[in-house]
């Protein structure tokens, strides 16, 4: 089956895309069968071509639920169940940073692992939070969730070495025994509440945080700029010439001047005709 584009005969004035569409030997797309096929590589068209970049498949996206569906059949509709036995459901709808996903509980907007925690387990104490054992942030399964305190789950995410290869427990066993900081291989200092910290690597982000600041030399930036007596100009701060701005900072009065002296472009970059009265050009136009 042959395409006829209005135009062909034009063909070589035309673009390449508008050639190849115009071809009347160019085949269909193998998927929707419709439009001339744009990469000849997969046979498909520049809207399943499109689609299948945006969405990673070629399958119609669902339907949408009706308007006033109960919140569990809400939240089974976004979940994906693993064939596993022990696999994890994922969440498939709408999501915030990290992969959590959320959505609407019929009174206002949850996150959905929490919402199936509450639902199929029970409520969450008050000062826990909810930690994937899997390790996977759009896991809804309550088998998967944990309640725990935010230390805990801190310190859970920030196991090492980050290798998911090695079982969970035996990343904690590691992140407990490493002898040395991992940044510059100092030995840890105990602290009373039994963490612990590198005393090398302190020292050195306190002393680049004296020195940003000014507490080593006893300057600090405001300090430093008030010693100057000229602007970046070059222009000096006479009284005449310096402005004192509410916040406190100077301002050269020169530079504020030759600012102002500038000639500004059109607004957006157009030039109005003479007797223009649209009054969406604040700035000055150049008439010719």
């Amino acid at each position: 089956m042959s395409v006829q584009v209005p135009g062909a005969a034009d063909a070589p004035a035309l673009s390449w895309y508008l050639r190849a569409m115009a071809d009347p030997g160019r085949p269909l797309c193998s998927h929707c069968g419709k439009k001339p096929v744009l990469v000849m590589k997969t046979m498909l068209c520049a809207n399943c071509t499109a689609r299948l970049r945006r969405r990673g498949t070629l399958d119609a996206p669902p339907k949408r639920l009706p308007k006033g569906s109960a919140a569990l059949e809400r939240w089974e509709f976004y979940v994906l169940r693993s064939e596993d036995p022990d696999g994890c459901w994922l969440w498939t709808g709408a999501s915030i940073r990290y992969g959590y996903g959320m959505f609407w509980d019929g009174d206002k907007v949850v996150l959905a692992h929490r919402w199936s925690y509450e639902h199929f387990v029970g409520p969450i104490p008050d000062g826990l939070v909810i930690d994937h054992t899997c390790e996977t942030p759009p896991c809804v399964r309550p088998d998967h969730l944990e309640p725990v305190t935010q230390a805990v789950n801190t310190g859970r995410g920030g196991q090492w070495p980050h290798n998911p290869d090695i079982p969970r427990e035996d990343r904690v066993n590691l992140e407990l025994n490493r002898p040395n900081c991992p940044k510059c291989g100092g030995p840890w200092t105990p602290l009373k509440d039994g963490r612990r910290y590198c005393r090398t690597c302190r020292k050195t982000t306190m002393r680049k945080w004296s020195r940003r600041t000014g507490r080593t030399t006893g300057k600090a930036p405001g300090f430093r700029n008030r010693e100057k007596t000229h602007c970046p100009q070059g222009h000096e701060y006479t009284p005449e010439n310096t402005y004192i701005a509410p916040d406190g900072s100077r301002r050269c009065r020169a530079c504020k001047n030759e600012h102002r002296r500038a000639p500004n472009p059109p607004a957006r970059g157009r030039i109005c005709p003479p007797g223009c009265t649209c009054g969406r050009h604040r700035r000055k136009s150049l008439h010719p």
